[in-house]
């Protein structure tokens, strides 16, 4: 992962490895429940691997937790400094770079 990613995806991997825990599943087992083979999922939990959105909607159905759940409470600074941030941000114009740094503000 790059560095800037970090801790955005951390707290997004954070709260999987949570649910999956109080669920008291093991890697595998969680794993068949969301569609991946055990390996991906675990290069997921040791950050190897950014989960996709279709993964993540997959835990959410599974979990029952809502999509906005991963995304809450990740350090805002963190995210509009971000490298994903930064390369979105760079292929906007202004207008559109300001809507999207009140949507990040919005899903914090």
């Amino acid at each position: 992962m790059e560095k800037g990613t970090d801790i955005f995806y951390s707290s997004i991997i954070d709260k999987i490895v949570l649910q999956r825990k109080e669920m008291g599943l093991t890697q595998e087992s969680f794993a068949k429940k969301i569609g991946l083979s055990r390996p991906t999922y675990v290069n997921i939990e040791q950050r190897r691997h950014r989960p996709t959105l279709y993964t993540l909607y997959n835990i959410s159905t599974f979990t029952g937790k809502d999509m906005n759940y991963f995304f809450e409470s990740i350090p805002q600074d963190k995210v509009e400094q971000s490298t994903v941030t930064r390369k979105i941000k760079n292929k906007l114009n202004s207008n559109e770079q300001e809507t999207l740094l009140e949507f990040i503000r919005k899903i914090k």
